[in-house]
């Protein structure tokens, strides 16, 4: 994620007495200086079902604080962000601020929360008092280095107050968890208790702000129905195309290749599942995501392209510029259209499907036998094409042949991944080893797909370029460089392939 600052945050309750301890000490924090209390209010804006609050996100205006009324919207911290929440108490949110009116959600952030809302309207759904006091902890060079918020916090309904609690808020401005954790047990000393990492409004709504966000994975297990493993496999896609839609949006490359990710693994599973599923339903999904994966296929590719030509060629700019900037202004325009389609009322619509697709994905009989018995075919089908063409491969093969290895080698694996979950402890083991080495020789095939692109799009660039004599000095030296690449890549993949297909890596499959 691009916008706003990430909000690093330790939460504690107090349900009794507490008086601020001593939270200084000689190397992290020096001083601890109390700043002017604050009277916040807050109205936070939801759907009526809560949808933003069940996945952790929250939209407020709030009055109160220098700068005037603003509206804040936090967003949980995608589980690849190395400051996302671990389950140690903390709480991590990106955290983006803007201007608006009061009885409008301002543009920016109904675009930005359309993959949690979809097609619900937001509207308010509760208005919090909270009387702050504020401490500044301060380093040895006098800057802050966390501020202690001390909050009583009130749940207000129609001007009076229905309820009331208290807590305490210790946020990062640069100290690491450690240090967080040890001031949280200074004050856990002092009366402070461990509270559940939850956003306030959160915590004030009660139950209905804390049940599953969408569509629930169920248990899974090679006695369980195979069902079961489909619908924990297209839950698992559609959250992550869910979870990265804001960043997506905020010009993220990470988010947006995990959204592609996501989008997939869904028709991989469509795929690898089809003899569970009712073949029109799963049609028609796969239909309606083929345009997505195209877009963001095509903004990805550019990504990937102008970052691996970027170090490629580093040391030949200028000289090579032409080609950057021409990659450049295509990424940038295909980045348009993806996000004229992302707001679109159709693709909120598509993000229902999904939800409920995840939820109750339209099963055929076989999905109720047991997936120990029904699923391990289902791989062994995807193995058996990828197995079929690699065997029609040799050292000359065109690269278009080697790309289509690669597209199989990826569907195998992702099937390796959505089945092996599901069985038991010792076939789950063999699915995970064989998973590993398809993504070992689908690195291989990547890297003599990119350097194939890279040369395609060299040679268009040098054709525009005939009477540019530095350029094409440069593009001869880029396109020497790729072919290099691309030979150590086709020399790696008979001795992958050799790897991968030796028998005792597809025992769990008959096992």
């Amino acid at each position: 994620m691009t916008d706003g600052t990430d909000e690093i945050e330790l939460k504690l309750a107090i349900d009794g007495v507490f008086s601020l301890p001593d939270l200084t000490d000689d190397a992290v924090v020096s001083e601890v200086r109390q700043d002017e209390s604050q009277d916040l209010w807050a109205t936070y804006w939801d759907t009526a079902d809560l949808r933003l609050a069940r996945h952790g996100v929250t939209l407020r205006r709030r009055t109160g604080e220098p700068g005037g009324p603003r509206w804040t919207l936090k967003l949980p911290l995608p589980a690849e962000n190395p400051d996302a929440a671990d389950g140690n108490g903390i709480l991590a949110r990106r955290e983006i601020e803007m201007k608006g009116r009061a009885d409008r959600v301002p543009a920016r952030a109904a675009d930005l929360v359309t993959a949690y809302a979809r097609t619900e309207r937001l509207i308010e759904i509760a208005q919090l008092r909270t009387r702050r006091q504020i401490w500044s902890l301060l380093g040895p060079d006098g800057h802050p280095v966390a501020v202690l918020d001390d909050d009583d916090v009130s749940v207000m309904e129609h001007g009076r107050r229905i309820s009331r609690f208290r807590e305490l808020e210790l946020e990062s401005h640069g100290m690491d968890d450690r240090n967080l954790q040890r001031i949280g047990g200074l004050l856990r000393s002092a009366g402070a208790v461990d509270a559940e990492p939850i956003p306030k409004v959160v915590r004030a709504l009660g139950p209905a702000a804390t049940a599953p966000a969408d569509a629930i994975a169920p248990e899974i297990g090679p006695d369980q129905p195979a069902g079961a493993a489909v619908r924990a496999a297209l839950t698992e896609a559609m959250e992550r195309i869910v979870r990265h839609d804001a960043g997506m949006r905020m010009g993220n490359a990470e988010s947006l290749h995990q959204a592609r990710v996501g989008t997939r693994r869904l028709r991989s599973h469509l795929r690898v599942f089809g003899p569970l599923l009712d073949a029109r339903w799963a049609a028609a999904l796969d239909s309606e995501l083929r345009g997505l994966a195209r877009q963001l296929g095509e903004v990805r590719d550019l990504d990937v392209l102008i970052e691996r030509l970027a170090s490629v060629a580093m040391d030949l700019r200028p000289a090579i510029d032409p080609l950057l900037n021409d990659l450049a202004r295509r990424g940038n325009a295909a980045r348009d259209n993806l996000l004229e389609r992302l707001r679109d009322e159709r693709y909120a619509a598509l993000l229902e499907r999904l939800v409920a697709a995840a939820a109750a994905p339209r099963l055929l009989g076989a999905a109720t036998q047991p997936a120990g018995s029904v699923l391990p075919p289902l791989f062994d089908a995807a193995w058996k094409r990828l197995a079929k063409h690699a065997g029609r491969l040799t050292a000359t093969s065109p690269d278009a042949d080697y790309h289509e290895l690669r597209i199989r080698a990826k569907r195998a694996r992702y099937a390796a991944d959505a089945i092996g979950p599901a069985l038991g402890e010792s076939r789950r083991e063999g699915a995970d080893g064989i998973r590993r080495h398809l993504t070992s020789l689908q690195t291989l095939l990547g890297e003599l797909q990119d350097a194939a692109t890279s040369r395609e799009e060299i040679l268009t660039t040098a054709a525009q370029q005939t009477n540019n004599g530095p350029f094409n000095l440069a593009a001869g030296i880029t396109l020497e460089r790729e072919a290099q690449r691309a030979a150590t890549a086709r020399q790696g993949v008979p001795d992958s392939w050799r790897e991968l297909r030796r028998p005792k890596h597809r025992r769990w499959v008959k096992a």
